[in-house]
């Protein structure tokens, strides 16, 4: 007689296994990785340019060259007053518009060899002068003593003015001498503590110094006279370059109407005053100057303080701080009288500078040129221009370029010309390299188009996220700023509106309430400059989750964990069955296709795994074990919406998690489906088809009453 075997509804028993233990997982080193039975709430509260070219901008005419150029810094010599004057030879570097790309400056070396007609007064010195000179063929610059890759100052500051000759079809023309190439200095100098000077109409006219003081300060009298300088830049100083700071004693007037430096030095240059970072002009007269072209430039001042400068006749002051890498403040700049003032080109290109106050309240109302204006200027941070009228303005092509710090632009009353109405590209505050976000304020519609139409950088990030759900769109974020924004959005009460009207949501939770990662609330927040650059997320209730499919219960139905066993088969039974003499035998499990495993991860941020065991109470059936029929380890989404029963369709198939392939619980724990890193929010389920129970050899098998478990073990890894 065969034997029989009767087992009972009970005899392999799912339940919880309650005693928690480590795992260790081990690859190349041990890692300890936290061991997770979903059992009880208590264990579960356990679980950041290249520089572009710079254009060249001619200073006359207001044409603008596409063609972009680069030109090294030349190498300047030290010349003292008296021995010899300034070459008149050097071209004139200021090149506008090039009627052909291959026309490319390179520089070149001359000798000076221009005297005094006077020649017994004047020495002649065979000193050589390098000059920037333009090729009519496709020369590049000579100059490769920087590697072409590098950003600094003196290759920004390259700008070249004038007009080629393709470009206007005339012949040369002689360059502008410097100050100090049209001074001859005088054979009836008189000196006073190392201060050369002649006396002229009731004035001691100081020409240069010769004394080895590093601590300059420039006297208002001389013998009783006041004083008057008849240069302003480093060649009054000789060849003493340990000078740290320049100061003046008093009133101090000048001899010449312009304070132009039109060549590639400026009036304060390194080469010449390489130690200087104190420049304190307090005090000069300036009331006669017109025009101020580059006086600043190439200086190593750390501080320049302009302030009480008399600028009423004042027309151009292109090029004033250009390339003043050092710069950290400037003093004075609100006292300017700019009202006369037709160009401002590169007046802050390059600079050091940090904060820029004073320029709020300048009239610019006859400012034609205002291009590269404060392009480059990288380290500046905020800038106030709230009340120019640019009501004359022709030309304002990249005046932000390259402000990669610039977080905050106030144009807020900004009024421009029809000129500028009609401007490509006027403002280009940036490129989407940039890190730091910017926001620009104004009230004028056609400032707000320009700037938005060229969105290079990110705009202030006052950002609502969904955090899981949607947006209206389909759209995970919403954002409060643009790039240009009107003033009057500065307003909390505006933004808690917009947040108002962008609820997102979420399936199976119901919207809560606007959380920044500090825990702050936005309907508690009053300061809007408190959360320029502020995320906040939305925060959801949990509404009742899936069903279970039938055949399943809820171990833990009212765990708020985010993750955990959702739900488990009930249990596997075997009708009375009969066995066979020998060999294996396959018994269908009752009602076998209900079993499901379900694991709730709801954005826990975690990797995971589920692992199973068959254990027998009851010996003599140790090499059984159940076959899953989930041949291709599928596992799906449970989209039930927790008021329905489970049908089929309710599941949705997905790769977010990997089940097993041909899944075999046996004595040997095994794992089930696995949750790598990433974010998921669902209840993950794993169906095990029609179940079957597999006895590898039934003739050792003993008639009897067999009970068992198959232990769940969710294992969550850090």
């Amino acid at each position: 007689m065969k034997n029989l075997v009767r087992f009972c509804s009970t005899i392999i028993l799912g339940s919880q296994v309650l005693v928690a233990t480590d795992v260790l997982a081990k690859t190349d080193s041990s890692i300890d990785i936290q061991a997770m039975r979903q059992f009880s709430e208590e264990e579960q509260k356990n679980i950041l340019n290249q520089l572009s070219p710079i254009e060249n901008r001619q200073n006359k005419n207001s044409n603008l060259q596409k063609d972009l150029v680069t030109i090294p810094e030349p190498a300047t010599a030290q010349t003292m007053y008296h021995s010899m004057t300034q070459s008149s030879n050097q071209e004139n570097h200021q090149l506008d518009s090039m009627s052909n790309s291959s026309d490319i400056p390179t520089n070149t070396t001359e000798n000076s060899n221009d005297v005094v007609s006077d020649s017994s007064e004047v020495t002649k010195d065979t000193t050589e002068e390098t000059n920037n000179a333009v090729s009519d063929s496709s020369d590049i610059p000579t100059d490769t003593t920087e590697d072409s890759n590098s950003v600094t100052s003196e290759t920004f500051a390259q700008k070249v003015e004038g007009e080629s000759d393709k470009a206007s079809g005339n012949a040369k023309t002689e360059k502008p001498k410097r100050l100090s190439d049209r001074t001859v200095p005088s054979s009836n100098t008189k000196a006073i503590d190392g201060w050369r000077y002649r006396e002229e109409e009731g004035h001691a006219i100081i020409e240069w110094y010769e004394g080895s003081d590093t601590d300059i300060v420039i006297p208002d009298r001389l013998n009783n006279l006041p004083t008057k300088l008849e240069v302003l830049d480093g060649y009054m100083f000789f060849n003493n370059e340990e000078v740290t700071s320049i100061r003046l004693a008093g009133t101090v007037g000048l001899v010449e109407t312009t304070l132009d430096f039109q060549d590639s030095e400026g009036g304060f240059d390194r080469t010449r005053l390489p130690k200087l970072e104190t420049l304190d002009l307090r005090g000069l007269d300036v009331s006669n100057i017109t025009s101020m072209i580059n006086l600043f430039k190439f200086s190593n001042a750390k501080t320049i303080n302009i302030t009480g400068w008399d600028t009423s006749k004042l027309t151009n002051m292109s090029g004033l701080f250009w390339a003043t890498n050092k710069l950290e403040t400037v003093l004075g700049l609100e006292t300017l009288n700019t009202s006369q003032v037709v160009n401002m080109d590169f007046m802050f290109a390059g600079s050091n500078v940090k904060n820029l106050t004073g320029l709020e309240n300048w009239n610019v109302s006859n400012v034609e040129e205002a291009s590269l204006m404060f392009s480059e200027a990288h380290k500046l941070e905020y800038l106030n221009l709230s009340n120019w009228k640019l009501l004359k303005l022709k030309k304002a092509d990249q005046i932000f370029r390259g402000t990669a710090n610039l977080s905050v632009l106030d144009l807020t009353n900004w009024e421009v010309s029809e000129g500028f109405k009609n401007s490509i590209e006027p403002l280009d505050p940036g490129n989407a390299g940039y890190l730091v976000p910017l926001m620009v304020l104004t009230n004028n519609d056609l400032v707000l188009d320009k700037i938005n139409g060229f969105p290079q950088r990110r705009p202030r990030q006052l950002n609502l996220d969904a955090n899981g759900g949607q947006f209206s769109g389909n759209v995970s974020k919403v954002y409060y700023f643009t790039l240009a924004i009107k003033p009057d959005r500065l307003n909390m009460d505006l933004v808690k509106e917009f947040a108002q009207q962008n609820h997102p949501t979420k399936s199976g939770a119901t919207f809560e309430n606007w959380l920044d990662d500090k825990g702050n609330l936005l309907e508690n927040v009053t300061d809007i400059f408190s959360i320029l650059d502020t995320t906040f997320k939305a925060q959801w209730n949990r509404v009742a989750g899936p069903n279970a499919p039938g055949g399943s219960f809820k171990p833990l139905p009212d765990s708020t964990s985010k993750l955990g066993l959702y739900y488990l088969p009930n249990k596997f039974s075997i009708p009375t069955t009969q066995l066979n003499n020998k060999g294996e035998q396959v018994i269908p499990l009752v009602d076998g296709n209900n079993f499901h495993i379900g694991i709730k991860d709801q954005q826990s941020n975690s990797s995971w795994q589920l692992n199973a065991q068959l254990v027998w109470q009851t010996p003599g059936l140790d090499s059984s074990y159940i076959q899953s029929k989930n041949a291709n380890g599928q596992v799906h989404k449970n989209k039930n919406d927790g008021q329905s029963a489970v049908q089929d369709t309710d599941f949705e198939l997905t790769t977010e998690v990997t089940g097993q392939t041909n899944l075999q619980i046996g004595e040997t724990e095994v794992a089930v489906m696995q949750g790598g890193q990433g974010a998921r929010d669902a209840v993950y389920d794993y169906a095990l088809g029609q179940a079957e129970l597999v006895l590898p050899e039934v003739k050792n098998v003993q008639a009897n009453q067999y009970t068992g478990n198959v232990n769940w073990n969710l294992i969550k890894a850090p």
